[in-house]
């Protein structure tokens, strides 16, 4: 990925109005590792014009196995809303914003799962617990499988009493037994400490093959706006969270394995904050791309951050949160975002869905193949 941008301060010759750019070329590999970027400055300092040139030496092979993992994890069948043409103005969006407490909870690798003290929900906000909140992260795939449990099992009744005792939501995720059927499940209790969602991970990764796949996304309805539920590392595919933004989804609740793979490595100057070491960049992408607050808890070890809070805007306004293991963090947030420079519903409204088409088509289909090979829109594709 060569990513170009600009520098210096720009006007618009009718409206007088100006944008600001820092500057920050870069070069990116596969693996989402900086390998060249040109200076960030103040556009203040650094007036408009070619400032410099940086060069790369790549490996365009280098991309195929990347790539051919994660395409492999798709479900096009699940995207079709993706293909829709959809108004700015949309009727499930929630429609006033209201003041959210957030909190994630880290969870620690040094402490064994089930001594571990969860705290409850803030009153009235909603919480976030790691994967797998009873067991840990690391078990075998057949221990997993053995402690499946039902709906209405412990782990639901931890969280549903959890709810209660904050008497605010929460959300946490376990393995869920269905006939001879195991899922990864996450699980939403309500202030009563009822459960009133459940989601079935649609897109595993690699470490959780102990699981079979569910089939629908799910976004919930709340006091608190419209929550949807997924495990974190899913957001590492694009089209999930692009279809929780085309759900219009306030608030994803990310509960995580420990903290893996891409990591954020954007220049910390770009920020008006920078963000904290060690944040990962599925649910931190997933927040700004989508417009959505991501409460995205995990494991971690060693006192690296373990759980995060993720805004839509992360330039200025909505800088990323971390708590430690065992620690927690709560930040007050507005549910819708209203937006700072764009918004989920300018966003959604600014999609053109006829190029959105081979997302949702398998890629073996000959209708994307036809789509390869034509010169323009077909309409008649399905």
């Amino acid at each position: 990925m060569v990513a170009s941008t600009r520098n210096g301060i720009e006007e618009n010759p009718i409206t007088k109005q100006q944008l600001y750019y820092n500057g920050g070329s870069s070069i990116w590999s596969p693996e989402s590792k900086r390998i060249g970027q040109l200076p960030v400055a103040p556009p203040e300092v650094l007036p408009s014009g070619v400032h410099g040139v940086v060069i790369a030496d790549i490996a365009p092979a280098q991309s195929a196995k990347i790539r051919a993992a994660l395409l492999a994890r798709r479900r096009p069948e699940m995207y079709g809303l993706l293909a829709l043409h959809r108004a700015p103005t949309d009727a499930a969006a929630t429609a006033t914003p209201r003041l959210v407490k957030l909190m994630v909870e880290g969870g620690d690798l040094a402490k064994p799962a089930n001594v571990t003290t969860w705290h409850a929900p803030p009153p009235g906000g909603l919480a976030v617990l790691p994967a797998l909140f009873r067991y840990g992260p690391d078990l075998p795939g057949a221990d997993y499988q053995r402690f499946a449990e039902p709906h209405g099992g412990p782990s639901e009744a931890e969280t549903g009493s959890l709810a209660k005792e904050g008497g605010g939501y929460i959300v946490g995720s376990y393995p869920e037994r269905d006939g001879d059927a195991v899922f990864h499940t996450v699980a939403l209790a309500a202030p009563d400490g009822e459960i009133v969602a459940r989601y079935r991970a649609t897109h595993l990764a690699p470490d959780q093959a102990w699981a079979t796949p569910g089939d629908q996304f799910v976004v919930v309805p709340t006091p608190l706006g419209r929550i949807a539920l997924v495990i974190s590392e899913e957001l590492a595919v694009p089209e999930v969270f692009g279809m929780y933004s085309a759900e219009r989804a306030d608030i994803v609740a990310a509960p995580s394995s420990r903290w893996a793979g891409t990591m954020l490595e954007t220049d910390p100057k770009l920020f008006n904050k920078p963000y904290p070491p060690g944040t990962p960049f599925a649910p931190w992408a997933a927040a700004a791309l989508g417009q959505i607050w991501v409460a995205a808890a995990g494991w971690q070890q060693d006192l690296k951050p373990a759980a995060f809070l993720l805004g839509p805007d992360p330039v200025i306004a909505t800088a990323p949160r971390a708590a430690s293991p065992g620690q927690r963090v709560e930040v007050d947030v507005v549910a819708p975002w209203v937006g700072t420079w764009i918004n989920q519903g300018q966003l959604i409204g600014g999609q053109e869905p006829w190029w959105t088409l081979p997302l949702v088509m398998p890629a073996n289909s000959a209708c994307l193949a036809a789509w390869r090979n034509a010169d323009g829109q077909l309409p008649g594709c399905r």
